[in-house]
C-alpha cells in the first residue's frame, strides 16, 4: 500500500510540476503577444480616381491593371494588421453588363474585422483590421456644424472610433479625415479629438489631416509619426497623412509609392511599451 502511495505522491509531483512549467510558458508566451509590434497603415484612396471622383473610375480597360497592382500593393507592401482608408470606394469596378465588383470582397476578405463609413462628398472612411474591433462608432466633428453655412462641406468630414484590443489590452482607434482646403478648421478638428480621447491610456489616430502642422498632436502627449518629411500627397510634396499615437511605440514609419491614388499609404509599426 505504501508504494502505492510513493507512486501516486510522485506522478502527482512531477503532474504538477508540469503544470508549472506550462503556466511558466503560457505567461511567457503572453507577455511575448503583448509586445509584439503590428503593421499599421493609412492610406487616402482617393476613389480609385485619383481623388477626382466620389466613385471608382476604373473601367473594363483598366481593371486588369488596377486589380493586380492593388492587389500587389496591399498584400505585398503593406500587408496591414490594421488598415484605415479614407476616400474609400464600396464599388471597384462597375459595368452594364456585369456584376458591380465590391472592394471588400475582391481585397479584405481575409480581414477578421471591417467597418465601412457612408459616402458624403468626397469622404468616406473604412477600417479593415486582423486585431479585434468593438464599439465602432461613426462620428462627425461638433466644429463642422457652426460652420456649415459658411463652409457647407465641412458637415461631409467625419471620424470613425473603435476599441481596437491585443490581447485583453484595449487602444482607441481613429480613422479620421479632416476638412480640406481650410487649415483653421482641420486644426480645430483635431483640437476636438485631442480633448476627446485626452483620458485615455492608448491611442493610434489614422487619416489625413489636410495639414502639415501636427504641433497640436505633440503637444498632446502623443508621437508623430510622419514628422513632415514623408511627402504623402506627392503633387504638391505635401505631408498631409499622418498616424499618431499615444501610450504606445511606433517605429519603422515609411510611404509606399504607387500612382493608384493622389495620396502615398503611409505605414509603420506599433507596439506596445
Amino acid at each position: 500500500m505504501s508504494k502505492n502511495i510513493s507512486d501516486i505522491l510522485k506522478r502527482f509531483g512531477l503532474f504538477s510540476f508540469i503544470l508549472f512549467l506550462s503556466s511558466i510558458h503560457c505567461s511567457a508566451w503572453a507577455e511575448n503577444i503583448e509586445k509584439k509590434s503590428y503593421t499599421i497603415a493609412t492610406w487616402n484612396i482617393g476613389h480609385f480616381s485619383k481623388g477626382e471622383k466620389t466613385c471608382s473610375t476604373i473601367n473594363s480597360s483598366t481593371y486588369r491593371a488596377n486589380y493586380d497592382e492593388l492587389k500587389k500593393v496591399l498584400e505585398d507592401s503593406i500587408n496591414a494588421d490594421v488598415l484605415c482608408l479614407n476616400e474609400y470606394s464600396e464599388i471597384f469596378f462597375s459595368d452594364r453588363n456585369k456584376k458591380d465588383q465590391i472592394t471588400k470582397d475582391l481585397f479584405f476578405g481575409d480581414y477578421d474585422y471591417s467597418e465601412i463609413g457612408p459616402l458624403l462628398g468626397y469622404s468616406c472612411n473604412s477600417i479593415f483590421s486582423r486585431l479585434k474591433l468593438k464599439r465602432v462608432k461613426q462620428r462627425k466633428f461638433e466644429i463642422s456644424k457652426t460652420i456649415a453655412e459658411k463652409m457647407p462641406r465641412a458637415e461631409n468630414y467625419y471620424y470613425l472610433e473603435s476599441d481596437l484590443y491585443i490581447g485583453n489590452i484595449k487602444i482607441k482607434l481613429v480613422c479620421a479625415h479632416t476638412t480640406s482646403s481650410a487649415n483653421a478648421v482641420s486644426q480645430s478638428q483635431i483640437s476636438e479629438l485631442l480633448n476627446r480621447y485626452r483620458d485615455e491610456e492608448r491611442v493610434i489616430m489614422c487619416g489625413d489631416w489636410n495639414t502639415q502642422d501636427f504641433s497640436l498632436f505633440k503637444n498632446g502627449g502623443y508621437t508623430i509619426g510622419n514628422n513632415g518629411s514623408l511627402k504623402t500627397f506627392p503633387v504638391k510634396a505635401y505631408a498631409l497623412d499622418n498616424i499618431v499615437v499615444k501610450g504606445l511605440v511606433i517605429s519603422d514609419v515609411r510611404i509606399v509609392r504607387t500612382n493608384l491614388s493622389d495620396h502615398y499609404p503611409l505605414v509603420c509599426r506599433v507596439s506596445l511599451k
